[in-house]
């Protein structure tokens, strides 16, 4: 019975941590993400009404 009961608490600690893992991996996904949003909403506000896809057309045509 001891063998047993072991058995089972080392697989829920094993199955803690992996929980673990992936919250912890999800948490840091957001937080990039919420991070990049902010810095893309920065770069909008000092380039007001800069049309990033018309000057890329731009280069492209130059270019050929």
């Amino acid at each position: 019975m001891a063998i047993e009961t072991q058995k089972y608490m080392d697989d829920l600690d094993l199955f803690q941590r992996k929980i673990g893992i992936i919250v912890g991996a999800k948490t840091k996904n957001r937080d990039k993400i919420a991070n990049s949003i902010k810095m893309q909403d920065s770069i909008r506000l000092k380039i007001k009404h800069w049309a990033g896809s018309k000057e890329i057309k731009k280069w492209r045509q130059k270019r050929n």
